[in-house]
């Protein structure tokens, strides 16, 4: 996986989670209380690398860990200039 993809991922997941709709004083707390499983989802993607353009299981893991967090999640987004069909992830709250 790529840093950037990774960098992409991190910022993806951080954005679904409920910590804006809380109020500021909240903000530790919850983040203290999200850091588990933020940890646990770094950890998984770290420990299993896939190659560019070729992230199928990252992103199938992606979808997932979205729709545990209430999106609606489209799949095999988009492709690559050659042609190829992209393993992008859309997801909407």
């Amino acid at each position: 996986m790529t840093s950037r993809f990774a960098v992409l991922i991190a910022g993806a997941l951080a954005g679904c989670l409920p910590v804006a709709a809380q109020a500021p004083s909240d903000l530790p707390a919850s983040a203290d209380k999200q850091l588990p499983g933020l940890t646990e989802i770094y950890k998984h993607l770290h420990q299993n690398p896939e190659l560019s353009r070729h992230e199928e299981e990252t992103s199938a893991f992606l979808a997932g860990e979205l729709r545990k967090l209430g999106y609606t999640v489209t799949e095999h987004v988009g492709k690559y200039a050659d042609g190829a069909q992209a393993d992008g992830v859309v997801a909407i709250l």
